[in-house]
């Protein structure tokens, strides 16, 4: 199965500054994991602008999943081609 980037369907921002933490480790790196950390290129939510327009345009944003993945962000299940899903 292709990642909803090969289809243009997802989007990664600054992984560095919002890295992904899954239950096999943090990648690319743990840095700022914090996500009180203050810095512009953080994605923290409600608080952040980035996260704001993407979610107001119908996008998911990683940041929100069980296993965080705080650069990444979707479109809707129903906007893609049969048979891809988005992470849970």
């Amino acid at each position: 199965m292709l990642s909803p980037h090969a289809w243009g369907m997802a989007i990664d921002i600054n992984p560095w500054e919002n890295p992904f933490h899954a239950r096999t480790g943090i990648f690319p790196d743990s840095s700022y994991l914090n996500r009180a950390l203050l810095h512009r290129a953080v994605l923290d939510g409600s608080q952040s602008p980035a996260v704001r327009a993407f979610e107001s345009r119908g996008l998911q944003w990683g940041g929100r999943w069980e296993e965080k993945d705080y650069h990444h962000f979707e479109t809707a299940p129903a906007t893609r081609p049969e048979g891809e899903r988005a992470k849970p």
